[in-house]
């Protein structure tokens, strides 16, 4: 250890040493003051990227899903309405597929599109004179 106190203390009494030093550290300063910025925006940007990396794996099929569900609600009713429009024409067979086909969309979860399915089965047995029988189930 005093060896190496002995070569610090013999360079340091160099005034030439001692300002080339000096530089050496000045611009390690100027060099290091530069870099702190990118530094940091280095974390957030990668911090920005994992969220947008969730957001892209999470959020967007869930956009997507929900559209889904909007266009097959909006099919339902738009079924729906056809039936109940063909009802009031009496074209009960129509109507019958047209409140299956919306029940085939709604998978099954509306009673009402069920309701009116049944109406327009027990409608068009009601018209058709030569219906002899129960009516089936």
């Amino acid at each position: 250890m005093k060896d190496s106190d002995n070569l610090v203390d013999s360079l340091l009494a160099d005034p030439q040493t001692r300002q080339r030093l000096s530089q050496a550290l000045a611009a390690d300063l100027k060099a290091a003051d530069k870099d702190p910025f990118w530094q940091r925006a280095r974390f957030f940007l990668a911090g920005a990227s994992s969220a947008l990396v969730v957001l892209l794996a999470f959020l967007i099929p869930s956009l997507q899903d929900q559209w889904d569900r909007y266009q097959t609600r909006a099919a339902v009713d738009r079924y729906a309405a056809i039936g109940e429009q063909l009802m009031q024409d009496g074209q009960y067979q129509s109507a019958e597929q047209a409140f299956t086909r919306a029940v085939e969309l709604a998978g099954f979860q509306r009673n009402d599109l069920l309701e009116n399915q049944i109406r327009s089965r027990v409608m068009r047995v009601y018209e058709n004179e030569e219906w002899r029988g129960p009516v089936a189930e």
